[in-house]
């Protein structure tokens, strides 16, 4: 069932560096790549660091921690030492502001 939260403004995020928001107690990264919005789970599960803080490269996210990487479109783990998926998100943008699914599995 669909959930769809404002979480922010479209312009505060650019192509090569994504915003981290919380959402019922939900810490969801959102980055934008070739002009769409993408979400998902912010902190990694290997070193519970904020993603959002991380090297963005393409669709790809490196943790700032240990520099394993994730594809954020997927959620699928890029590199070592990470090898577990992290949840994705809907994003989607409506009037200049950003509204994240919170309810999609």
């Amino acid at each position: 069932m669909s959930d769809w939260r404002e979480v922010a403004q479209a312009d505060t995020v650019d192509e090569d560096e994504g915003i981290g928001v919380e959402v019922d107690g939900k810490n969801i990264g959102i980055f934008l790549y070739e002009g769409k919005f993408y979400g998902c789970e912010n902190v990694c599960p290997h070193g519970a660091a904020f993603l959002s803080d991380g090297f963005q490269e393409g669709c790809e996210i490196e943790c700032p921690l240990h520099q394993g990487r994730f594809d954020f479109i997927t959620g699928e783990p890029k590199g070592p030492p990470v090898d577990t998926p992290i949840r994705t998100y809907p994003v989607k943008e409506e009037g200049g502001k950003l509204y994240v699914d919170i309810g999609a599995e």
